[in-house]
């Protein structure tokens, strides 16, 4: 069977219902010989009725392989009308016959492509791409040429239709191999259309002009009046784009004259379509008003959102604006937009500049600046949006390149792009792990620093009550041992010893009680802070305060409590023995989430302002508990403030 106009006039892919080459001697025979004639009749209903009927009677007599094709040309008639869903079914169904059957693989390899069309038909592209691949290996390996050809040119039309021009010419380039080699020139002509047009899509108009002239050349091979309708029709549809009006003209009343012989509504109106804007350029006016009154007797026959129909309309408004007719142009113009723009070969943004140009003729300016505003904003919305797409270098690809280098080359691409990942896979598998290396020497690194921290930490508390006790205590000590030594008999020195052992006790009991931890479950953060003031040895010298707010403090969880309680120890050793003040006050509330600690003293601190041990000590006690420390010195004294969560 000789492929159709692939997208030109019909669907891709879809064929005249398969021919039988089994006898017909059945009723079900019978009914697919009437369904057949009825396709040609272009009765689409009746003749999927009989086509219906002889697969009921195929099923019960359980003659696969007449089922299998009834089922091909179910799914082809369907497609052929855009029911998609109603071919595939049919479709499915007779791929299940062709599943044992090697007798039936070129019929599988049929049902296969009429499957990618349903997907083709419906937008799927992706999806028809995947599926044609499949069929067309199917339809290679069964020798099948004329369905494998048919395959070539529709994965041509879908990689052209994703942007995948390069894969277009591939498979287009195949399907003209496979052409040449059995001389079949109607599927040449095909192919060189399909070439044209994409070349078209891509506005690389003389690329398209060889192409064009190609596919007339092995049209006029052949007697098939529809392969030459479509040649002749690119061809000059592609000269009226170039301005070459004359030839232009030429070549479409041919491709006119065989759509009148064909007697097609459709064929007349898409060849006029084309034919009258060349007459419009060429002011050939007469002929514009024979041929529009022409396509009044075929446009009921079509939908109007058809591509034909709209260029129709369009023409029609075109030549009322031009004879001056500015309200009936309006009514087609209005007619336009309210249609598919797809469907229309001139861009939408040029009726709305059109109408602008009828209401600023009409004396209404406001519409006409609301039309040509409108016209503008289309405009540049699709300039916005277009690509200029450089063929040139494709179409020497396809000239030079064979079969074997392209397949060669595609391979050389998959593998440098499989390299390519491997490389990055292998580059972020190394970043990864120098980033967990480094973060694991940064924590190591940082456990040091905290290990070095409190063994300083220690280290300097140990000197601390080193110095307590040897300049507190052991020189207490070493004065009643003297004075024993010395011998005392009056009371006043009796007393007087008394009171240096009392003072000798209480130094030696605060320090044990700052080296004991506090214990939390048995009381809260505000009772240890007034537990340790109240056994703190304090100059008499100093005043020192501790206000609690009223709060819940058993709230306070234990980490947070003792770091406050080490923080008020720390800040008071460097009061006591750094400041000169003379008032000293803490200060301990809850606001909100969060407890904050205010430790004041209004002396001036004599030690250098550069961080001591103490001070990094408290910075890390702060950090554990997720808060803030801030310490402020000047003339009227020093105050810590330390704000944290409670939690």
């Amino acid at each position: 069977m000789k492929l159709l106009v692939l997208l030109m006039f019909v669907l891709a892919g879809c064929t005249r219902p398969a021919t039988l080459d089994l006898q017909m001697n059945s009723e079900a025979d019978s009914l697919y010989e009437e369904a057949c004639a009825h396709y040609e009749n272009e009765e689409i209903d009746s003749c999927t009725y009989k086509l219906t009927k002889a697969l009921e009677l195929y099923r019960e007599s359980g003659e696969n392989e007449k089922a299998a094709i009834t089922c091909l040309s179910l799914g082809q008639s369907y497609n052929g009308i855009a029911q998609t869903d109603s071919a595939r079914p049919y479709l499915l169904e007779g791929l299940k016959y062709c599943e044992e059957n090697t007798v039936l693989d070129s019929i599988r390899g049929r049902l296969l492509t009429d499957l990618a069309s349903c997907y083709m038909i419906e937008g799927d592209i992706r999806e028809a791409t995947s599926q044609y691949l499949t069929a067309l290996d199917a339809t290679s390996k069964s020798g099948d040429s004329e369905a494998y050809l048919t395959n070539c040119s529709s994965l041509g039309v879908a990689y052209r239709r994703i942007n995948l021009p390069d894969s277009a010419l591939y498979y287009y380039g195949k399907g003209l191999e496979a052409a040449m080699k059995s001389k079949d020139y109607s599927a040449v002509s095909n192919l060189h259309a399909n070439i044209a047009v994409m070349y078209i899509s891509f506005k690389q108009l003389e690329n398209a002009k060889g192409h064009a002239r190609e596919a007339i050349t092995y049209a006029l091979k052949e007697e098939d009046a529809l392969d030459w309708l479509q040649a002749y029709y690119i061809c000059g549809s592609l000269l009226v784009k170039t301005g070459e009006y004359d030839q232009a003209i030429n070549y479409l009343h041919k491709a006119y004259g065989i759509a009148s012989q064909q007697q097609s509504p459709r064929f007349r109106l898409k060849v006029l379509s084309a034919l009258l804007p060349a007459f419009q350029a060429t002011a050939q006016d007469d002929s514009v008003r024979y041929y529009l009154n022409v396509c009044d007797r075929f446009l009921d026959e079509l939908p109007e959102t058809s591509h034909e129909a709209v260029g129709i309309y369009e023409t029609k408004a075109q030549l009322l604006l031009k004879e001056k007719k500015y309200r009936e142009s309006l009514d087609f113009y209005r007619k336009l937009t309210g249609l598919i723009s797809t469907n229309s070969p001139t861009a939408p943004y040029v009726w709305y500049s059109r109408m602008a140009e009828c209401y600023h003729n009409l004396q209404q300016p406001d519409e006409a600046y609301r039309y040509m505003e409108q016209a503008l904003e289309l405009r540049d919305s699709l300039a916005a949006q277009e690509v200029e797409k450089q063929m040139s270098e494709l179409q020497v690809r396809y000239d030079t390149q064979k079969k074997e280098l392209e397949i060669k080359r595609l391979k050389e691409l998959q593998q440098q792009e499989e390299l390519r990942s491997l490389r990055l896979t292998i580059w972020f598998i190394a970043f990864i792990s120098f980033m967990l290396i480094l973060l694991i020497i940064l924590l190591y690194k940082r456990k040091l620093q905290l290990s070095r921290k409190y063994i300083d930490g220690m280290e300097s508390e140990r000197a601390r009550l080193a110095r307590e006790l040897h300049d507190g205590v052991c020189n207490e000590l070493l004065g009643l041992e003297m004075e024993l030594k010395s011998g005392f008999n009056r009371e006043e020195d009796k007393c007087e010893l008394l009171d240096k052992l009392g003072r000798s006790r209480a130094n030696i009991r605060s320090i044990s009680h700052e080296l004991m931890p506090p214990v939390f479950s048995d009381a809260t953060i505000d009772e240890i802070i007034t537990d340790y003031i109240d056994h703190l040895n304090v100059p008499s010298s100093m005043h020192l305060s501790f206000d609690a707010s009223t709060s819940d403090w058993s709230l306070v969880s234990y980490n947070v409590a003792y770091e406050l309680y080490r923080i008020v120890q720390e800040s008071m050793n460097n009061i006591l023995k750094y400041s000169s003040g003379t008032q000293i006050s803490i200060s301990l509330l809850m606001d909100g989430a969060h407890v904050r600690l205010e430790i004041f003293s209004n002396g001036v601190m004599k030690r250098s302002s550069s961080k001591g041990i103490g001070m990094r000590t408290m910075e890390d006690r702060v950090r554990c508990m997720n808060g803030t420390l801030h310490v402020a010195a000047d003339e009227t004294g020093v105050c810590v403030t330390v704000t944290a969560p409670f939690k």
